[in-house]
């Protein structure tokens, strides 16, 4: 009594002191352990509305201005410490919303979101995250007693990702909203890229397609890798279109750590000048990903899980450029203005074909036989190069290629097993290739190149190719010897993950060139070409700076191949499309060859591909190798794809006779342009060339 005395049910401090109450079934008054005062729960409170003096705090543990960072719909538990005092005497209830089950908090404090769709705070001051906000959210305890009271925090709303799921964001922290862009003046934003798998694994692979919003744009976009992550990634811009861009990534040895990832970030540029909040959404859709038990590829007893096609849930939010404040609502107060309803996840458009046979679809890529081309395919081309590995290297000589029939295409056909090496090749020289006795002779070598390639085939960097070449009829005023015709089927680009899409879109941002490097063996040392189709080469237009060699870089083709008779000549030319043949076409002949002898001609082939406005080394493509720019830069030298003992698409140069029966019936009109030569010139001087391709010339 002497510090305070009960009064009606409530508590009246007469002393001044300290008291402090743990509200269990036993009342401790005092500073001192003092006599203890046995009381029922729910009959007491202390609160004091008589007394002359008295005053209220807290302590909430919830800080202004943090982030709160939880999955979809977890929990954020915050501690709230209450105190009251009269007349000096202090009443103090630690972690008053949650340490006392007999107390009915809300009618002492009342927890408040200003955007509960965002952030919830239920009566015992527990925060549920249930989206990504571009703005603060404020969150209010006040006293229900006295609305006068009141403890106020601005916080910030940033999911984690879930498991198989990816999270982007512009702090590596996971601080602030998830697109915080506090300059609005910024040129691009850097956008994190974290990638989670099932609990306790370790990512293999995931394939990620994302669209901005309006202010922000893929063109002239890139992706900076963390190197330290082991994953090998590649990524697109400005294909589908300029909102949109991509990214593949996948592991082929030991991952260091389970669960979340940091793959790197995307460097974005910012369209204009764009201020405040953006229109439309940043969304990203997990194309794939693949979970393993066990950390190595391929290790004994491991279990891949792999999910498609799911809307990412901690990607999805809006961007605000510019610094987020106050502003005055329509009630006059004022509070941080936003929608009250998050952005709702968009499911992907893309689905696998319900019924589908891959040896009817001959999707490009399609390795694993289910009539989709994905990451999925890198994996499973990833995963059997380790094990055939044993086999390229000689520890064995089980070739376990010839066998493979765990694909989507069984033992019906060949083509699932085909696409484990686009790169086109047998194993070389020293690895048994030249050996007719070594079990990898005449084999293809799937190895880590065609996984590379792979890869980039999934986000346009790389195409695939399906070469042929021909012995044609040439113009009649050549005469009879027949022209060689190079075709050149290539696939890849919008829609490729579902269906063969040829290679045909030209534009400004992607695009694709191919190139013939032709050798012709038996030549006299100085021969010249009459070209029919395409376009000869001498000089290439470096406009992008490959190899950071001059604008402009003569080519000389090397006329040099080990397995040529005679004395070699080559010529480099570039195809042009047409549509009737579906592929990239070029049509030659030598001129003024011995019209007794046969030609052979070796050709090697290269695709390069534009994406994002430009072409990068990554995107240069040699089958099987060239002799020129810019492929003489990366160690290439000449290896056909037609005629080199380790190509698997001809090993033998394509012969072409000296002549060739001239059609039963000749045109019925004749050509619309006539030769441009005048009959008094020599028979020496070759004949004309359309007038879409450059006058012969003359190799050494």
């Amino acid at each position: 009594p002497g510090v305070a005395t009960i009064s009606s049910r409530v508590i009246v401090p007469v002393k001044s002191g300290t008291s402090t109450s743990g509200f269990k079934k036993e009342l401790k008054i005092g500073m001192a352990d003092l006599s203890r005062v046995t009381v029922t729960p729910r009959d007491y409170m202390v609160l004091d509305y008589s007394r002359a003096s008295y005053s209220y705090s807290g302590t909430w543990d919830l800080r202004d201005g943090e982030t709160i960072n939880e999955e979809v719909n977890g929990l954020d538990r915050t501690r709230f410490d209450f105190s009251y005092t009269a007349d000096g005497v202090t009443f103090t209830y630690k972690r008053f919303s949650t340490s006392y089950s007999w107390v009915n908090v809300s009618e002492t404090l009342v927890y408040v979101s200003s955007h509960p769709s965002y952030l919830s705070i239920d009566v015992s001051g527990v925060i549920t995250h249930h989206a990504n906000h571009h703005q603060k959210v404020t969150i209010t305890a006040e006293l229900q007693c006295n609305s006068s009271i009141v403890w106020t925090r601005d916080v910030w709303a940033n999911l984690m990702p879930k498991t198989e799921d990816i999270d982007l964001g512009t702090n590596i922290n996971y601080k602030y909203a998830p697109y915080y862009i506090s300059d609005a003046g910024a040129s691009s934003i850097n956008m994190h890229l974290w990638a989670r798998p099932k609990a306790g694994q370790y990512l293999r692979a995931v394939q990620i397609d994302i669209t901005l919003p309006t202010g922000l744009t893929t063109d002239g976009g890139s992706f900076v890798e963390n190197s330290a992550s082991g994953f090998l990634v590649s990524a697109s811009f400005n294909v589908i279109n300029s909102a949109t861009m991509g990214i593949t990534a996948s592991h082929s040895s030991t991952v260091d750590s389970p669960n979340t990832i940091y793959l790197g970030y995307f460097v974005v540029p910012v369209n204009g000048t764009p201020t405040g909040l953006l229109p439309g959404f940043v969304r990203a859709t997990v194309v794939s990903m693949q979970s393993d038990t066990h950390a190595t590829d391929g290790a004994s007893g491991n279990v891949r899980t792999t999910t498609t096609n799911l809307p990412s849930v901690a990607a999805n939010a809006r961007v605000y450029m510019g610094e987020p404040a106050r502003r005055r609502l329509h009630d006059g107060s004022t509070g941080w203005a936003a929608p009250w309803r998050p952005p709702a996840l968009v499911w992907p458009s893309r689905r696998q074909m319900s019924s589908c046979d891959p040896c009817v679809a001959r999707i490009p890529g399609d390795v694993d036989g289910d009539c989709t081309f994905n990451v999925n395919d890198v994996t499973a081309a990833q995963t059997f190069a380790t094990r055939y590995s044993s086999f390229s290297t000689g520890t064995t000589t089980v070739d376990i290629l010839s066998t493979r029939s765990d694909s989507g295409c069984g033992s019906i056909c060949s083509w699932c097993n085909e696409q484990l090496n686009p790169t086109l090749n047998f194993h070389g020289a020293s690895f048994g290739g030249d050996d007719a006795s070594d079990a990898r002779y005449k084999k293809p070598h799937v190895n880590l190149q065609d996984v590379i390639h792979l890869s980039r085939q999934t986000q346009f960097m790389n195409r695939a190719l399906e070469p042929e070449l021909n012995c044609v009829a040439s113009p009649s005023e050549l005469g009879h010897r027949p022209d060689l015709q190079i075709v050149a089927r290539v696939y890849g680009g919008v829609g490729q993950d579902t269906a063969r899409v040829t290679s045909t879109t030209q534009s400004d941002a992607v695009g694709t060139e191919v190139y013939f490097e032709v050798l012709v063996s038996n030549t006299t040392g100085a021969q010249e070409f009459n070209i029919t189709k395409g376009t000869q080469i001498t000089t290439y237009d470096n406009v992008y700076s490959l190899h950071n060699a001059a604008s402009s870089v003569a080519i000389t083709p090397s006329g040099e191949y080990r397995f040529a008779t005679g004395t070699p000549t080559a010529i480099l030319v570039k195809g042009k499309y047409e549509a009737s043949l579906g592929g990239y076409v070029a049509q030659l002949q030598p001129f003024g060859f011995d019209n007794s002898t046969n030609v052979d001609y070796f050709v090697a082939m290269a695709i390069e591909t534009k994406m994002n406005r430009q072409i990068v080394v990554s995107q240069t493509q040699a089958f099987l190798g060239m002799s020129t720019f810019p492929y003489s830069e990366s160690g290439f030298s000449f290896e056909p794809v037609f005629g080199s003992p380790y190509s698997v698409v001809g090993d033998q140069p394509k012969q072409c006779p000296f002549t060739m029966s001239p059609p039963s019936t000749p045109p019925s009109t004749p050509p619309s342009t006539p030769p441009s030569t005048p009959p008094s010139e020599p028979p020496s001087t070759p004949p004309s060339i359309p007038p879409s391709s450059p006058p012969p010339s003359t190799t050494p």
